[in-house]
């Protein structure tokens, strides 16, 4: 038996939320209440309210006066709509798998009323990258060791973000992506990770163990390059001397966190949500078929930084649309990149091409 309860966001059996930042997905319900439809209320209002927390801990700038007000609004008020995957209905019991799409348009002007800052670009894949040495050598592929391991297995937050991705091991990646060249900043080394793991950016995670002093010292540092090999920033740097009393599961897990919180917090910095005075952007997209123009028109459109699409001009190869967008130019070649697609600076226009790196690699 199947039961319908009445929502503030309608439930739907399949839909596209507008914007995959205010969505949240895979949500499993199991619920037991006196009746069935008891335990259906009750099991949706928990996973809205968890979903709505997980949302704001999103999109978030930390330690917020407002965020306090944001938090306690009954988050039945902002749902889109609620997508069922499968559900059990039985006279004591809820079952289900949802997602919960957040409206949007509701939300923004909650958190503007809130005087809130926030960011809604999700990254396109960071490689998290983990290099350790020690007196027998460098390592990058190896297993069972502990500082490539934790990296390895390592859950990043479905709330968050920033999306990572891992180079698993291949014989010839192993063979074209040696550590000692890591180590070095090898400039083709680095495109070549990153264009392995699809990745727009890369993170070297470097562990090691100095035994040139009297004590032990173990040593960890993250860098932040850029997809061609650049070095963008330290982000994470510190050393520890080795006292026989050091947990090196501990120590390892303190700088992850240390890792992930220093690249989300950038992340939102560099992309915060701007709200009034948006820029003009222009982008010359294919127009050879009416197909490939309006499914550029359809990308853009569909990207969270992008607040309006409009036709500047066209002729029968190519036209230009005018983009009206929240935030940085910076976030939108991002948000391009994430798309399998990439933006070139050009006189006039930017142009709209494929990543052939992006599209390889199936992101």
């Amino acid at each position: 038996m199947l039961l319908c309860l009445a929502f503030n966001g309608a439930v739907q059996a399949q839909d596209n939320c507008s914007a995959d930042v205010y969505a949240v997905t895979n949500i499993h319900l199991d619920e037991n209440a006196t009746t069935g439809t008891l335990a259906r209320e009750q099991a949706i209002k928990a996973a809205t309210d968890k979903a709505y927390q997980k949302i704001l801990r999103r999109i978030l700038v930390p330690n917020q006066e407002g965020a306090a007000a944001m938090t306690a609004l009954n988050a039945a008020n902002f749902v889109d709509f609620i997508h069922i995957d499968n559900e059990n209905a039985l006279a004591q019991r809820y079952i289900a798998d949802i997602d919960i799409c957040f409206d949007a348009a509701r939300m923004r002007a909650a958190l503007i009323e809130n005087n809130l800052e926030w960011a809604e670009l999700i990254t396109a894949p960071i490689l998290l990258l983990p290099i350790w040495q020690d007196p027998s050598g460098v390592r990058v592929w190896t297993r069972n060791v502990l500082w490539l391991d934790s990296w390895r297995t390592l859950e990043m937050q479905s709330d968050s973000l920033v999306r990572t991705a891992f180079l698993e091991p291949d014989f010839v990646l192993e063979r074209q992506l040696k550590g000692s060249l890591f180590l070095n900043g090898d400039i083709q080394t680095l495109q070549k990770a990153a264009e392995a793991a699809g990745a727009v950016q890369i993170v070297l995670l470097y562990a090691g163990l100095d035994y040139s002093a009297t004590q032990p010292a173990l040593r960890m540092q993250a860098t932040l390059f850029n997809q061609d090999g650049t070095k963008l920033a330290t982000i994470a740097e510190t050393q520890l001397a080795m006292d026989g009393q050091t947990s090196m599961q501990i120590v390892f897990e303190e700088f992850q966190l240390q890792v992930i919180d220093a690249l989300e917090t950038g992340w939102r910095q560099a992309n915060l949500y701007v709200v009034g005075g948006r820029d003009d952007v222009f982008v010359e997209v294919s127009a050879v078929s009416p197909a490939s123009w309006y499914r550029a028109q359809e990308i853009l459109a569909e990207l969270p930084v992008v607040t309006a699409v409009s036709v500047h001009s066209l002729t029968a190869e190519s036209g230009i649309l005018k983009l009206q967008i929240s935030g940085p130019v910076e976030a939108l070649q991002m948000a391009v990149l994430a798309s399998g697609y990439r933006l070139d600076a050009s006189d006039n226009a930017y142009q709209l091409r494929i990543n052939p790196s992006q599209r390889n690699s199936g992101q």
